[in-house]
């Protein structure tokens, strides 16, 4: 108890240097948590975008099985394609109704499902550099029953 009586008497008397040190010791602590919080969230933001590159190619209104088989195929044997999942427009409303459970009010009164059909195509690790990926979207975007192509530009 005598050891805190003896500190808290040093501190008020010397004000001016305990707010110093106080300030110093805040600052010091920010600064290393705002680099460490800068470095762990970059590191993880780098992580995600290389395991989830991917193109989304929304296909036309209309598009038949026969015609979705056949681009599956298409789109597989491309160059630089790991995967190719094709998302119907019920599990992509399905998808946005669990995205969105506070707002998932807003899709009940909907008379008829406005999202289109479409495939994602997940790309090879050698080939997830923008350039590539360019690419291989254009090529996408060339195949008549794929309405639009978006992958990230």
């Amino acid at each position: 108890m005598r050891y805190l009586k003896r500190a808290l008497q040093d501190i008020l008397q010397n004000r001016f240097l305990s707010l110093v040190t106080i300030v110093t010791v805040a600052l010091s602590t920010l600064i290393v948590s705002a680099f460490a919080l800068f470095f762990l969230n970059a590191n993880d933001l780098i992580t995600a975008w290389k395991r989830g590159v991917h193109i989304m190619a929304y296909l036309k209104n209309g598009t038949s099985e026969t015609e979705v088989s056949r681009l599956k195929e298409t789109l597989h044997g491309m160059g630089g394609v790991a995967e190719v999942h094709f998302i119907s427009r019920a599990a992509a409303l399905r998808q946005l109704r669990e995205q969105l459970p506070r707002q998932s009010f807003l899709l009940d009164n909907l008379k008829q499902n406005p999202l289109p059909d479409a495939f994602e195509v997940q790309l090879l690790p050698a080939n997830r550099n923008w350039e590539k990926i360019e690419n291989l979207a254009k090529q996408i975007e060339k195949i008549p029953e794929v309405e639009e192509v978006e992958y990230g530009q």
